[in-house]
């Protein structure tokens, strides 16, 4: 190996400062000059070290030296705490979106953002064997061409695919041939571990979303986008979050205002499920002070995500208004009714 100068010295310290050390795991002026000679093929002195480390406070690297803690040397400054690695973690593991291998290769990453130590025990007993995950690996490039379409405000063209039984995904298909959209493209949307492509497709007006894990072969076109404030209802542009809060598990519709009476039992869940400057919440009168009995009421996009968002409380909620939307509640309950009905 070619002998190192003091630069490429110094910068062999820090990344070993920065993954070897912490303040539950100290380095010992041994340990440095064992880790230097693995990495570098070279020995260092106590006197370099001192000089490592008062360069490194110089550039305002939060170091902590023996002559501080009596122990050894470790890195303080840190650009993420465990506690939000691990938070980083599970959102990744969570997510449907991405693959079991690009899952475990990020959460690799994520870990080794700190020493090895802590890296080591982000990682300990995670298993994303039972964790549903897609088994589309274009998702990365999918998602990057989207970002690059809409950034350059290019349309795409791509494929729509959905599972079969044996859980493959195959291409959708018109009269037996694969279909193509194309659209313009406005956003990526994160929403219940799940991320969606917001596109206008062309011979359309309004927005529609589309899951990213059940995109491929996504192209990015020449020809420019339509813009946003072209699409039906979106004349003073699109306000992401406020648009993806009124879409009920993604589905797009006519804009409406909803009330519900609800349980008690349901407080949590909404408050939950619901922006607070989106909704509003109180207690309802009418049935007297001593009902637990709600009154809800928020913006949503018609649909049938909204009924279906709504009928998983069950014979807690009652939907007041508007009076179409009564209407899908009942008829869907009538139809979830007559198949449980005993065969004759």
């Amino acid at each position: 190996m070619e002998k190192m100068n003091g630069m490429q010295k110094f910068l062999c310290f820090y990344e070993i400062i920065k993954k070897f050390s912490s303040e539950e795991h100290p380095l010992s002026f041994n340990e440095i000059n064992k880790h230097m000679e693995k990495v570098c093929g070279e020995s260092t002195n106590r006197q370099a070290v001192r000089k490592y480390i008062k360069s490194l406070r110089e550039l305002d690297v939060d170091i902590s030296d023996y002559e501080e803690n009596g122990e050894g040397c470790y890195l303080r400054d840190r650009h993420f705490e465990p506690w939000e690695q691990k938070l980083l973690i599970d959102l990744v593991s969570r997510s449907y979106s991405i693959s079991r291998k690009l899952t475990q290769r990020l959460i690799d990453k994520i870990a080794g953002l700190h020493n090895e130590y802590t890296g080591y025990a982000l990682k300990k007993g995670f298993d994303i064997s039972c964790t549903p995950k897609t088994v589309n690996e274009e998702v990365p490039y999918t998602m990057d061409k989207i970002r690059r379409a809409y950034l350059e405000k290019k349309k795409v063209r791509f494929t729509c695919y959905d599972y079969d039984i044996t859980g493959s995904l195959v291409p959708r298909k018109k009269e037996g041939v694969i279909r193509e959209y194309k659209g313009s493209p406005y956003a990526l949307v994160n929403k219940k571990n799940c991320s969606y492509a917001v596109i206008n497709i062309d011979l359309f007006e309004d927005l529609s979303n589309y899951r990213v894990d059940r995109m491929k072969q996504v192209e990015v076109l020449e020809e420019d986008a339509k813009p946003v404030t072209e699409c039906m209802g979106y004349s003073k542009g699109l306000k992401l979050e406020e648009y993806a809060g009124k879409c009920f598990k993604m589905f797009v519709g006519e804009e409406m205002k909803v009330t519900l009476e609800i349980d008690k039992s349901q407080v949590n869940f909404i408050h939950e499920e619901l922006v607070e400057w989106e909704s509003s919440l109180e207690k309802n009168q009418e049935k007297g002070q001593e009902k637990d009995v709600y009154i809800v009421t928020f913006n949503a996009h018609e649909g049938e995500g909204l009924v279906k968002w709504i009928l998983q409380m069950g014979e807690h909620a009652r939907v007041m208004g508007p009076e179409v939307l009564v209407d899908r509640v009942r008829e869907k309950i009538t139809a979830m009714n007559k198949r449980y009905q005993a065969e004759d």
